[in-house]
């Protein structure tokens, strides 16, 4: 059977519809998976940003237990340590208790942890609670 030249261009244009539409198909696909990947890098940056703030208010805490143990009842004032900046502050709540509250901040944010201590006659220092007050947007 002999088929015409019409007969084979419309099969032509069918087979070449078929490609683009795959070309769509495959692109869209390729797409959303970017979308995916782009999503989970930027959870991956949040989440090790808010654990370099976790761990540099635990820095200005321990400083401030540090300056604590060694009789200063003061807080760190604006320290820069690991790229951001941590600052405490220290408030006797009675006979050798001490509230204090360290904070860190980081790229536009913030975090805050508050401590109750006690601090014996000799100087030795021990936590008494400590409670995570969040994580906020900083101040500057």
């Amino acid at each position: 059977m002999v088929r015409s030249r019409g007969h084979r261009r419309g099969q032509r244009g069918a087979a070449l519809l078929l490609v683009l539409f795959l070309m769509l198909l495959v692109e869209g696909a390729l797409l959303l998976f970017a979308g995916i990947l782009a999503g989970e890098r930027r959870a991956q940056v949040d989440s090790a940003r808010r654990l370099r703030l976790d761990v540099l208010a635990d820095g200005a805490a321990d400083a401030t237990l540090a300056r604590l143990a060694a009789g200063d009842a003061r807080g760190v004032v604006a320290l820069e340590l690991g790229g951001g900046e941590l600052s405490s502050e220290v408030e006797p709540l009675g006979r050798r208790l001490y509230r204090i509250v360290a904070r860190a901040e980081l790229a536009g944010s913030a975090r805050t942890v508050e401590l109750v201590v006690e601090r014996s006659p000799a100087g030795a220092v021990r936590v008494l609670s400590w409670r995570p007050r969040g994580l906020e947007p900083s101040g500057s």
